[in-house]
């Protein structure tokens, strides 16, 4: 009978627990605060940067940075190829990576990948973009609070991410590694329309991804890429170029770039 009843009260005990765990793990992000300054600096782009990244982007746009911006995003919306040459520290590699996220958030970009000159270069990106991403105040904050919590939850311990909930429902997402998924309602069907407006989700958010991936250029890894079935539907190749190629004699580097390019990135998309 002793034994019967320490057995009842583990079992009790870790039914407790486990109902504390759900509790702790079941998150309410407030809903966004100001719909109206999202949807206007979602139609412009260099609004969306001076709004939600002002850390990065505190000065005034150049008109060459003005040109940079409208043109990536012009790449992003439409599918086409562009090669920009322009000064180093101009900021192309910051108004890339917060596009990526901008894009990303809106699931315009269902899959945005980043190659880098090197693998220790593309995880500074990814890393930036994360930080920026897992922010609990602000106007980044404030307008995607969703994501945003989400992210910061999420971020200390990447093994949150499966078994965290926002009000009783499932959320998907990815954060460790050389990839993340923007976090989101993993069924949105199921979700009541009240809350999903009230973050914002968009009415086909269950087709779309946010994933961002970024790695080095060199990578074995690039051939034959996917996340969930999904191939990119956009790659950035930011600086791919350094002194060492540019110095290299008879452009053998630059050979190798140009190959990767035309066999194994060309052939990622679908």
């Amino acid at each position: 009978r002793v034994s019967a009843s320490k057995e009842s009260r583990r079992r009790k005990d870790a039914a407790r627990k486990r109902l504390q765990n759900a509790a702790d793990s079941d998150l309410k992000p407030p809903p966004v605060k100001d719909l109206g300054r999202r949807a206007a600096c979602e139609a412009d782009d260099i609004l969306w940067l001076r709004t939600y990244v002002p850390s990065a982007f505190s000065f005034e746009f150049t008109p060459a940075q003005r040109y940079y911006i409208e043109t990536i995003a012009d790449c992003m919306k439409f599918g086409r190829k562009k090669c920009i040459a322009a000064p180093r520290g101009d900021g192309k590699s910051s108004i890339f990576r917060y596009l990526a996220l901008k894009y990303a958030l809106e699931r315009r970009v269902k899959f945005f990948l980043l190659l880098a000159s090197t693998g220790s270069q593309a995880c500074e990106s990814l890393a930036a973009i994360k930080e920026k991403l897992a922010c609990e105040s602000g106007p980044l904050f404030e307008d995607y609070p969703l994501e945003c919590l989400l992210a910061a939850y999420i971020a200390p311990a990447p093994s949150r991410a499966r078994n965290v909930t926002v009000h009783g429902h499932g959320i998907r997402s990815h954060w460790p590694g050389a990839h993340i998924i923007i976090p989101q309602f993993a069924q949105p069907a199921d979700v009541p329309q009240k809350l999903l407006d009230g973050y914002g989700v968009k009415p086909d958010a269950q087709k779309l991804a946010g994933i961002i991936m970024a790695m080095g250029w060199k990578s074995s890894e690039i051939q034959g890429r996917n996340v969930l079935d999904m191939r990119p539907d956009f790659v950035a190749l930011d600086d791919l170029d350094n002194r060492d190629s540019l110095a290299s004699e008879m452009g053998s580097v630059a050979e190798k770039i140009e190959r990767q390019i035309e066999t194994n990135i060309a052939g990622l998309g679908g």
